[in-house]
């Protein structure tokens, strides 16, 4: 007896705890989510470690109007060198490169669609890893609309070597006399 008694007071228990939890407390307010930028990628023209004079193409689809004033921005994580870097924003937009961040402003609405920023002039870290470039869409200067996260790797000098071995093979046909090949009458 006691125990069925038990039972039925804590089946009551969690049931009233149920309640409290998921039907009387308030439920928080539903985040402002954020798109991600699609088809994101980064062409490094070298991954080796401590590489100077490096450009990176970084291409990505926005899926969102980026007003004027709005701007791309491009976080390089520490270890990568922007000290003489020069930027390429695409049209419509004007560069800024401050410490690690790289910032195209527009100076018209841009639709919706493929760009890419080119920085020039860059130096790799000087240690072999993996290392995340972060890419931000803003609406205005505290609105985020779209972002993505581009993984480059840094690696060390691969030398690659090939031995072919030398063949030639060919075919001895007879021709009938008074056929030109090239250019010479054969008899």
């Amino acid at each position: 007896m006691k125990t069925k008694t038990r039972k039925k007071i804590l089946v009551i228990l969690l049931t009233f705890m149920l309640v409290v939890m998921y039907g009387a407390l308030p439920r928080p307010n539903a985040a402002q989510a954020v798109d991600s930028l699609k088809d994101a990628k980064d062409t490094l023209s070298d991954s080796d470690i401590s590489a100077s004079g490096v450009t990176h193409t970084i291409q990505f689809t926005t899926g969102t109007t980026t007003p004027s004033g709005g701007f791309f921005s491009v976080h390089f994580p520490s270890g990568f060198d922007l000290t003489s870097a020069t930027t390429t924003c695409p049209a419509n937009t004007t560069a800024s490169t401050t410490g690690q961040l790289v910032d195209c402003v527009a100076t018209a609405d841009l639709s919706p669609g493929a760009y890419t920023i080119t920085v020039s002039t860059t130096t790799n870290p000087g240690t072999a890893g993996s290392y995340t470039i972060n890419v931000y869409n803003y609406y205005d200067a505290s609105t985020l609309k779209e972002r993505v996260q581009i993984p480059v790797y840094i690696i060390e000098d691969v030398l690659m070597t090939a031995s072919v071995n030398a063949t030639l093979s060919f075919h001895i046909y007879g021709v009938n006399s008074g056929v030109s090949v090239n250019g010479v009458e054969c008899s």
